[in-house]
């Protein structure tokens, strides 16, 4: 069966290493048809060689899953609030002792600056 599923699509293709050969199966990495005898498995996949294998190794240490889509969200929305407050209390420094701006100075007594 798992042969079979193999098969399917790679009537008329031929082996890359091998032209005399029908290939049986496409490489994951790079899809390249490849024949029985060139086929490299690795972790339920197939491969052309051990080259495209250790690739795709390397590529999945690499690859980091996003972090749960909640909690994401919530903490680009903190990041957001803190990069306003920080914005605002610049505005109202710069606006009020620098610049003389009386509604800012007035904002600033409040909280005793």
């Amino acid at each position: 069966m798992a042969l079979m599923i193999i098969l399917r699509g790679m009537s008329g293709s031929v082996c890359i290493n091998h032209p005399d050969q029908p290939a049986v199966a496409r490489c994951v990495t790079c899809s390249k048809p490849v024949c029985a005898k060139c086929v490299v498995k690795a972790d339920g996949h197939t491969f052309c060689s051990g080259t495209c294998r250790d690739n795709r190794a390397k590529f999945q240490a690499g690859y980091k899953p996003k972090e749960d889509s909640a909690l994401a969200g919530l903490m680009s929305y903190v990041k957001l609030l803190v990069a306003l407050a920080v914005i605002a209390a610049v505005v109202l420094f710069v606006g009020g002792k620098v610049l003389g701006i009386g509604a800012c100075q007035s904002i600033l007594k409040i909280f005793g600056l």
